[in-house]
């Protein structure tokens, strides 16, 4: 027999309590007055053997209580051969937690310094001939091999927090792979972490792959405070004018947060500062308008102050602003004087006009949008062209001609993706309805001023119908009063196609001459603007789009962080003439990254930590109590105790609750003893 807390046998010397008091109170005498002793001679000798042996009975139960008692809190257990592992020749593998919610305060400093006590602690449960496993959220490959205790500790030592995320899923399936490749029979896994419920806790094993423990570590609060997203509310971001930037800040605490201060860094200069109330779960939008005097890729961040996790504090961005935005207008002839005009209302747009027979194929890849504009035939050369272009995220913009036929139209339609035409509508029809709800028409009309009474809507005078089928991918985006379409969007690749049903003429109708007709065509040119995400995350296995050209013969393309935060040669695709880019877990720390070619800088990037672990609500008793089901292992909850003594406590048998059984059994039968000690005292 072993005890888990041995000095409680200290406590023994408690025993001299009941011995004292039988000495001292079953000894007093007490003087009564007979008028006559005779009678009581002869009870005297009959009643004091009786009387010695119930108060030796009571002396006995009274020192069996106080030593289970003790016992008790000694926590005695004997050793299982069975599951003894610690006496035998073991494998161990120990899960270390190191993603950012570690960060958080623990009872002893963070709970990835409380995790590496534990681990250290472990070790002293097992032999020193044993073979440890470390493992982290990095899986490195030193992790994934067997080292003596004292490589162990070495390699524990150097564990930092790091953006890595994964479930316990991973974690066994890694574990597995290793212990599954080596005969030892005995195998221990152990997984010490906080049990986050948005991480680790998102996939769980299906069942346990040899002897294991959960050791979850709670931190001294669940509270955080952090950026979620960033935002532009502009469509496109222009030189000298106005844009404003939305950030979401997220408060998962149970108080309310007061005069948070939230500051934007431009280009490493600061352009604004909020203060912002945020309630207790609740998320808050802040606002901040600036504008920029320089064209090109530009950089920013968005920070606050919280403590302790503080990685999320800081969300960086990349954006682009457009000297330029080029539009080709492909004509059947002369260049279109509407066209002409509703481009250059902003200076932004550059408009180049070509026919048919002068295009330059090779030259479409560096324009935004392209106006197929009334053109009575089209190559088969230029429709691919066109699709490929659209496939790589190009606008196009088909504008029938009313001198070609359906079947030339639905041709080309056809080639595009798009619903084909049916028959030619020469009635005269207005305009019914705007979807203000597309980014064409958002930010067009003010909310709830699109009435029928309130604008006077186009007439129409020649259109096609369209029979829009069930699998269609269009929109519509103008409506006649027939239900007809005026114009639509239908996607393709990573374009869009714009279809008008009717030419762009005076002979069509006033469309061209209506109000409407230039946010219709200005807008369509905004978004055709490509616009990259404003970041990335780190851990991010998606390829990522990178801008200019770049050939695989060409220098390689190498990666930077703006702080000397790592420089690596990432992989590289090139698909449909598009660039692409994947990181492979190579960014380990958050900021701006430039993009170079030949020491030149192609593309800038913002890359963040994955917001999945600002929410840091850790898994309840119950649910680890479901993965006790599903894999056998056994939970450690977090205590005083040195983790290796627990560890031996779950390997053998515990008494301790029997102990406490048998105190409260030897209680009740001194009451009954002394019960019927007073009752023969109050007979005589």
């Amino acid at each position: 027999m072993q005890f888990l807390n041995p000095l409680m046998l200290l406590g023994l010397v408690a025993v001299m309590i009941p011995i004292a008091v039988h000495l001292f109170n079953f000894r007093r005498y007490r003087k009564l007055y007979f008028s006559n002793v005779q009678f009581l001679k002869e009870l005297k000798q009959q009643t004091r053997k009786q009387s010695n042996l119930l108060h030796r009975l009571v002396l006995l139960f009274r020192i069996l209580a106080f030593l289970f008692i003790v016992l008790a809190f000694a926590q005695p257990f004997f050793a299982k051969e069975d599951i003894s592992a610690v006496r035998k020749s073991s494998i161990v593998s120990i899960y270390v937690d190191n993603s950012f919610s570690m960060e958080a305060q623990g009872t002893r400093g963070t709970l990835l310094d409380e995790a590496k006590d534990k681990a250290t602690e472990a070790l002293a449960a097992y032999q020193q001939d044993d073979l440890f496993q470390l493992l982290t959220n990095d899986f490195e490959g030193q992790h994934q091999r067997l080292v003596s205790r004292d490589e162990f500790l070495t390699m524990l030592n150097e564990v930092q927090v790091s953006s890595p995320v994964r479930s316990l899923r991973e974690i066994s399936a890694r574990q597995h792979d290793l212990l599954s490749s080596n005969k030892k029979e005995n195998s221990i896994v152990h997984y010490i972490s906080d049990f986050q419920s948005s991480t680790i806790m998102k996939a769980l094993p299906d069942s346990g792959i040899s002897t294991g423990y959960l050791i979850p570590l709670k931190p001294a609060s669940g509270n955080n405070l952090f950026i979620d997203s960033c935002w532009f509310t502009n469509p496109v971001l222009q030189i000298n004018e106005p844009v404003t930037l939305n950030v979401r800040i997220t408060n998962v605490s149970d108080i309310m947060l007061e005069k948070i201060p939230v500051r934007l860094m431009i280009e490493d200069i600061q352009r604004s500062v909020a203060s912002i109330d945020i309630e207790a779960g609740k998320s808050k939008d802040v606002s901040f308008t600036f504008s920029n005097n320089k064209a090109g890729n530009l950089a920013g961040y968005a920070e606050i102050n919280d403590f302790p996790v503080t990685y999320d504090d800081i969300y960086y961005f990349t954006f682009r602003i457009s000297p330029a935005l080029p539009v080709l207008s492909i004509n059947d002839e002369a260049a279109d004087q509407y066209i002409n005009s509703v481009f250059s209302v902003d200076s932004i747009v550059q408009l180049t006009n070509t026919t048919a027979r002068q295009i330059d194929f090779s030259s479409l890849s560096s324009y935004r949008l392209i106006l197929l504009n009334g053109l009575t035939s089209l190559s088969t050369g230029l429709i691919q062209e066109v699709k490929k272009f659209t496939e790589n995220g190009g606008s196009v913009i088909y504008i029938p001609s009313p001198e070609s036929s359906i079947e030339t139209h639905n041709m080309v339609l056809t080639s595009f993706g798009t619903d084909n035409f049916n028959e030619l509508d020469e009635k005269s029809v207005k305009l019914a309805k705007i979807n203000v709800n597309h980014p064409i028409y958002r930010e067009v009309f003010e909310q709830g001023s699109l009435k029928a009474e309130n604008i006077n809507m186009p007439v129409i005078n020649r259109h096609y119908s369209i029979q829009l089928s069930s699998a269609s991918k269009s929109e519509t985006l103008l409506e006649l009063e027939n239900g007809q379409p005026l114009l639509t969007a239908t996607p393709s690749g990573m374009g869009t196609i714009y279809v008008f049903t009717t030419a762009l003429n005076d002979g069509a109708g006033n469309f061209i001459r209506h109000a409407l007709f230039v946010p219709t065509m200005l807008n369509i040119a905004f978004r055709s603007e490509k616009i990259s995400p404003l970041m990335y995350y780190a851990d991010d296995q998606n390829p990522i789009a990178i801008a200019g050209t770049h050939n695989k013969s060409d220098n390689v393309l190498k990666i930077a962080g703006e702080k000397g935060q790592a420089e690596f040669i990432p992989e590289f695709r090139q698909v449909n003439a598009q660039n692409f880019i994947f990181i492979n877990g190579q960014i380990k720390e958050a900021g701006i990254y430039s993009v170079q070619s030949e020491n030149k800088e192609v593309d800038l990037l913002a890359f963040n930590y994955n917001r999945n672990e600002s929410n840091l609500r850790i898994a309840t008793m119950e649910e680890l109590e479901k993965i006790q089901a599903q894999t056998g292992y056994n939970i450690i909850e977090t205590s005083p105790q040195p983790l290796n003594e627990l560890l031996q406590k779950q390997n053998g048998g515990k008494f301790w609750k029997w102990f406490i059984v048998a105190a409260l059994v030897s209680l009740v039968i001194e009451t009954l003893l002394l019960a019927f000690y007073r009752r023969k005292s109050v007979i005589v």
